[in-house]
């Protein structure tokens, strides 16, 4: 079977759309992006063919239009549509998705069966409490030695929900307050700062590794803890080696990132999470040589891996990315760990073997449609609170 050259893409208003649907399109693949916003950067690619909004996800909408116009290639970009993609999987019976499988799915977007499943592997977590009911995690916390504490959503994206507590007084009432929104939220150790954050990033084809790059994260927005707004390619061996023992055996299909933390003090790396979703860096590795998105199509609609593992490559840190509009301008702005004369003259040097996330020359109007965002967005405070001030 040859490869599809026609993909539908899902959650359109995402940001790591554009890199996507720019690759896919820059590949000669027709991309029919959906969004359930009305306005979504990567609509207004030249790379879009079409763009169709959809109020929610319904799935029998999406199915019918995916008939009509031909297409059984669909490529979902956030794990809580996955999801709803598995809650009716007769309906894509017709339908080649590429993502991994109901109970993978299900195992990484779990933090606590992640964790269990690295315990199991001998790969290093932070010391991590799962209290199985309110009770046990204000009694667990009123004995906890590792302060400050990190209280987590078993289930959420990025740092939404995630609350860091210096005291046991403090972490009590943030606890009641995160469990409001996600039940039962985990217990952990804060990683010191100072050490690197790292990742790795995978393609899996039934168990097959089919392509791998790692990043370094350099700057973030939210400050203390969000998606990278300027990284780095990455050749330490020790964050793909963790990353394979994490992955190796399941019988995979799909992307999944591996994040990492290092311990200043000791270098140890710790498991942070696994993601098992296209990630907000993925034009790093394309600008690096390694196209993870035009990969998915060629192996989920073809089917057929290459008998040699991939390697990172060679030269991946001399490659970065920058997500300067708005989020790495937010970062320089507001970061007050890093003095203000080195936040400006970060903002203002030349960025060598840059790419970025949203701006380009061939392709601007993305660019266009983020900066109408950001306007409109200044006078909408559920936006603001959505996009740029949640912690």
């Amino acid at each position: 079977m040859s490869a599809s050259r026609v993909v539908a893409v899902l959650d359109g208003e995402a940001v790591k759309a554009v890199p996507v649907v720019r690759a896919l399109g820059e590949a000669g693949i027709t991309v029919h992006l959906f969004s359930f916003e009305r306005l979504s950067p990567a609509a207004a690619s030249r790379y879009c063919h079409r763009h169709t909004r959809l109020k929610r996800f319904d799935a029998r909408i999406l199915c019918n239009i995916l008939t009509e116009r031909e297409i059984s290639l669909v490529m979902p970009l956030e794990d809580r549509t996955m999801a709803a993609l598995h809650a009716d999987p007769l309906m894509w019976k017709d339908v080649t998705l590429i993502q991994p499988d109901a109970a993978d799915l299900e195992r990484f977007r779990d933090k606590a069966a992640t964790i269990d499943l690295a315990v199991s592997r001998n790969v290093p977590v932070p010391e991590t409490a799962i209290p199985a009911s309110l009770a046990e995690a204000e009694s667990l916390l009123r004995q906890w030695r590792y302060f400050p504490v990190v209280i987590k959503p078993r289930v959420s994206s990025g740092s939404r929900g995630i609350r860091i507590a210096p005291d046991a007084a403090s972490a009590l009432t943030a606890y009641r307050r995160v469990h409001r929104d996600y039940p039962l939220p985990l217990l952990q150790r804060f990683v010191p700062p100072g050490g690197r954050a790292l990742g790795v990033e995978f393609l899996f084809f039934r168990g097959r590794e089919v392509r791998v790059f790692a990043h370094e994260r350099l700057r973030q927005f939210p400050v203390k803890g969000g998606p990278s707004t300027y990284c780095r390619g990455c050749t330490d061996a020790r964050v793909v080696a963790m990353g394979r023992r994490i992955m190796d055996g399941l019988g995979y299909s799909g992307f999944a990132m591996v994040e990492f933390r290092e311990d200043p003090e000791t270098g140890t790396l710790y498991l942070m999470e696994v993601n098992p979703r296209p990630w907000g860096s993925i034009a790093l590795p394309r600008f690096a040589g390694v196209d993870f998105a035009v990969e998915a199509v060629r192996v989920f609609s073809g089917g057929h891996v290459g008998p040699d593992q991939p390697e990172v490559p060679k030269d991946a840190a001399d490659y970065h990315l920058r997500w300067l509009l708005p989020a790495d301008l937010l970062n320089l702005l507001t970061d007050r760990a890093v003095s203000f004369r080195v936040r400006m003259r970060e903002l203002c040097r030349r960025y060598p073997r840059t790419v970025y996330q949203i701006l380009s020359r061939k392709d601007p109007n993305p660019a266009w449609v983020m900066l109408f965002k950001m306007v409109a967005g200044a006078f909408n405070p559920r936006f603001l609170l959505r996009n740029f001030l949640r912690r």
